[in-house]
């Protein structure tokens, strides 16, 4: 089978949607398909190219065999939204323009968000007579209207207009959630091409590794403290503000300290609220190398999820809370989101709503309080994603269907295609 993977991040780029697509890439490539990324130009999250791929409008590179064609894009340090929105569009120019060179395929799959990839997707998918597959990380663009991105109507038609369209055109949809699924399928004429493929995650990287400490403890003074790390993308649906505001509640427990590793639109707002409130328990890291977020887990007492009050959370299931179970972690869901149920199922954490501090911050001084329940919490969690959440088997359902849905036959056909539960 010969795969096209169109996606704007890829590593040396970090963050959960990096590595599904690196890991859906390698996992096809071993089980024998022919496998191409277009990605664009590394530069994600502080929208600065990384050195080695500037002044070039394209980038061939392998990494672990598959081959990644890096495409020039307009690239700005994250600011305005018209200029994210510029940026977007210039992605999938790019990658629609350079995607046409290459050779016919069998299977196009565009990973979104950004929305508009999705379009090059299925662009090129026309252009190789390839089977387009969407897969769907959030949809779109409801957290932009839900969030106040974007209000105009006549553009919120347009935008509802062409998400329609992209579930309509894919011969198959991948969801991350059963929430988010099944208002997928709301939204399409044909339901049944909507399938599950979680996020999951890779538990022989992700797993308890003891260690006396870490570069970030080390300049924190962090060794002895229980710490709550947040470590994913911050913005604005992360309401993150919620967890400074928990801090300032735990400010008085020398014990407790907050760590939040990542970056994003609301970093700098985030640390202007923290120098405000004059806090000395809450810690800031850009993100790190994938190879030492298990070390830094592991030395953590908890882990974060945080989500903004809102319909649109209510699909979350976010990637960092399967990492942060990998890695026995208990986690705290400060969110009223599907991540939230699963939670409870496994019994691996707490689940408080979404910006409260107060609860959030006496959920936090819980754990604290008991080690022996925070161990027993974090132990069902890593139990529970071994069994039931793994990449292997949730790639390998997924190669299935896709063999299924390249198969010309099947669909000229209309043939049901399932992915089984992962």
């Amino acid at each position: 089978m010969r795969v096209l993977i169109v996606s704007p991040v890829y590593p040396p780029e970090t963050g959960a949607a990096a590595l599904r697509v690196r890991e859906m890439a390698e996992k096809l490539l071993r089980a024998g398909d022919s496998v191409t990324v277009l990605a664009g130009i590394p530069s994600y999250p502080a929208g600065v190219v990384l050195p080695g791929y500037r002044r070039r409008p394209l980038a061939v590179r392998f990494h672990e065999g598959v081959r990644v064609i890096r495409c020039r894009q307009f690239v700005r340090p994250r600011g305005s939204f018209l200029l994210q929105l510029l940026s977007e569009f210039s992605l999938a120019a790019s990658t629609a323009f350079f995607g046409m060179f290459l050779p016919r395929q069998d299977v196009v799959i565009a990973s979104s968000p950004p929305f508009f990839i999705a379009a090059a997707g299925w662009l090129l998918s026309r252009a190789k007579r390839a089977a387009f597959v969407f897969d769907v990380r959030d949809i779109y663009p409801d957290p932009l209207v839900e969030l106040g991105f974007v209000s105009n109507p006549i553009l919120v038609r347009l935008l509802r207009s062409l998400e329609r369209f992209l579930y309509n055109s894919a011969a198959l949809v991948l969801s991350v959630s059963n929430t988010q699924a099944e208002k997928i399928r709301s939204r399409t004429a044909n339901p049944q091409k909507v399938r599950l493929v979680p996020n999951g995650v890779n538990v022989e990287f992700f797993r308890k590794r003891p260690a006396a400490s870490h570069p970030v403890w080390k300049k924190h003074a962090l060794d002895g403290r229980f710490v709550a790390v947040y470590a994913g993308r911050i913005g604005r649906a992360h309401a993150l503000h919620t967890l400074v505001r928990a801090a300032e509640l735990l400010a008085r427990d020398p014990r407790v300290a907050v760590l939040i590793l990542g970056d994003g639109a609301e970093k700098q707002k985030l640390q202007k609220l923290a120098a405000e409130l004059r806090l000395k328990n809450v810690f800031f890291e850009s993100e790190r190398p994938a190879d030492e977020i298990p070390h830094v887990l592991s030395l953590a007492g908890a882990g974060i999820c945080s989500r903004a009050a809102g319909e649109y959370s209510r699909d979350a299931l976010p990637a960092k809370m399967f990492e942060y179970m990998a890695c026995e972690l208990p986690v705290v869901m400060a969110a009223e989101c599907e991540g939230g149920r699963l939670l409870r199922e496994a019994d691996a954490g707490i689940v408080v709503p979404p910006e409260d501090p107060r609860q959030l911050a006496e959920a936090i001084l819980a754990l604290a309080a008991d080690p022996a329940e925070a161990a027993r919490l974090g132990a069902n969690g890593r139990r529970f994603v071994s069994a039931h959440y793994t990449r292997d088997k949730i790639f390998a359902a997924m190669r299935e269907v896709l063999l299924q849905t390249a198969d010309p036959k099947s669909r000229r056909s209309g043939a049901r295609r399932t992915v089984p539960d992962a």
